[in-house]
């Protein structure tokens, strides 16, 4: 006597299930629990297994079109560096040139000066003078004179600075020779000083 075996169907081939849980994760995962061979305990492994595996593949590996064009984007150290402005680039004006035109030895008016200034104004330099003046400004933060002439009774260019540089002001000794990095403002003339930013941001 021949015993029939009761044939599975093909839906609850286990090999069926694992492919399934594998490639095609939510319907394995139907399969997974109609299947009547495996045991709860297995189901919850399984599920959690091959659910971990799933979320990885969709969170991460595999790129949409969105992520494949965010990924030719430069990565967050890049957009950092491009965010922080370069150093700008130090003009070669010097004092001189500054103060032959617009001091009291130069010979043009005033109309001529507002016109040329414009070729001046916002510029970046870097100049080298003798510190006469340390002080706090009216309006806050600090100022700083510098004399470039040796016929000037006090300062050739008052620098204005931030608050903040208040530690290194009290570090400077007057009377003392510093190279600095300004941001010109206004031309002087014969007895108003030319007015700089510090620093060159």
């Amino acid at each position: 006597m021949s015993e029939e075996r009761e044939v599975e169907p093909w839906h609850q081939k286990g090999w069926l299930v694992f492919v399934l849980l594998f490639f095609l994760y939510p319907i394995g995962l139907i399969f997974l629990w109609i299947k009547k061979s495996f045991s709860t305990m297995t189901k919850v492994i399984c599920t959690v297994v091959f659910g971990l595996f799933f979320l990885v593949v969709i969170s991460g590996g595999s790129e949409g079109p969105s992520q494949k064009a965010a990924s030719t984007e430069p990565n967050v150290v890049e957009k950092v560096e491009q965010a922080v402005p370069a150093e700008p680039e130090i003009s070669d004006i010097t004092f001189e040139e500054v103060d032959g035109k617009f001091g009291s030895q130069g010979n043009l008016s005033d109309l001529q000066k507002d016109e040329f200034w414009k070729n001046y104004k916002g510029k970046c330099v870097e100049w080298t003078g003798e510190l006469v003046h340390v002080d706090e400004g009216l309006l806050g933060g600090i100022v700083l004179g510098f004399k470039h002439r040796g016929d000037t009774l006090t300062y050739d260019v008052l620098v204005d600075a931030p608050a903040s540089a208040k530690e290194l002001a009290l570090s400077y000794q007057i009377n003392s020779s510093y190279k600095y990095k300004a941001r010109l403002k206004n031309y002087g003339g014969a007895v108003v000083p030319i007015s700089a930013d510090l620093g060159c941001q």
